[in-house]
């Protein structure tokens, strides 16, 4: 019994342990999406758009029509793998609510920009 106890846990050590500390390295707990929202046809800044990610999180933009999401996920409870179709809804007062679906190719994406246009 002694004998099986120690070849099990020299099997634990070697196939298990390993493989729990490369998923949780390897696989990113955080997803991160930030961007501009501006008007069409004037290509000024729209203030207090809100910017939804859905299953990731949502935003309103500053002054500079600026928006960062941020979010952190357990590692095997992240709601989106690289490739995934995500989608983006964007609406704020006097403009035509924006929604597009896009690959996402990677956990944190910056620069994005989205111009709305008006009722």
């Amino acid at each position: 019994m002694v004998v099986l106890n120690i070849i099990m846990g020299i099997v634990m050590s070697i196939i298990i342990i390993p493989s729990v500390v490369y998923f949780t390295k390897v696989v990113p707990n955080k997803y991160e999406f930030s961007g501009v929202v501006t008007d069409m046809n004037t290509n000024q800044p729209v203030k207090g758009a809100q910017v939804f990610f859905p299953r990731i999180g949502v935003a309103i933009t500053a002054q500079d029509g600026r928006f960062r999401i941020k979010n952190r996920f357990r590692s095997d409870q992240l709601p989106f793998t690289i490739n995934d179709q995500i989608s983006v809804e964007i609406a704020a007062p006097g403009y035509v609510e924006f929604k597009e679906n896009f690959e996402l190719i990677n956990f944190k994406m910056d620069g994005l920009q989205y111009r709305l246009e008006k009722e």
